[in-house]
């Protein structure tokens, strides 16, 4: 998967490793705690970035292999996605940074992991995911732009 860290890297003004993602057209971050995060936006489909260096004015500049020169800036690759909870019925949803008993936001780092799990009140059960989630579990969010989510609890029958 980080097949490209061979040649193709180098660490930022920002103290992170950066390398051009050659097979999937992206521009990659690994924190000093070994987090790591491609990010796409900018980078022109088919184009291969290969190889990436740090510039004097802290961007990091990549070739592409269609003979273009990319620009990623590390404050704006860290862009954030809002995800909005709806909650129908009696119940919670909670994540990290999210505790939502009605309607609420949290606003996150682009293409960072939420997960979110539903809570169901006494007397009412989870009947399930709506929007960006799917099913009757957790829901695992990676957005790469606004997203909604639906949460319903009906009441138990006696």
């Amino acid at each position: 998967m980080w097949d490209v860290l061979k040649w193709h890297n180098d660490t930022g003004a920002d103290g992170n490793l950066w390398f051009a993602k050659v097979e999937s057209d992206g521009i990659g971050r690994i924190t000093p705690a070994g987090v790591a995060t491609v990010y796409t936006a900018g980078i022109n489909a088919g184009s291969r970035p290969f190889d990436i260096a740090s510039g004097p004015d802290g961007n990091l500049w990549f070739t592409e292999d269609d003979d273009r020169v990319g620009k990623i800036t590390p404050g704006a690759a860290e862009g954030t996605e809002v995800v909005t909870v709806s909650v129908k019925g009696k119940g919670r949803v909670i994540g990290r940074g999210i505790s939502c008993p009605r309607r609420c936001k949290v606003t996150i780092a682009s293409e960072a992991t939420l997960t979110l799990r539903a809570s169901a009140a006494h007397g009412y059960r989870f009947a399930g995911w709506g929007g960006a989630c799917r099913g009757l579990h957790t829901c695992t969010l990676h957005p790469q732009a606004a997203v909604k989510v639906t949460a319903t609890f009906r009441k138990r029958h006696s």
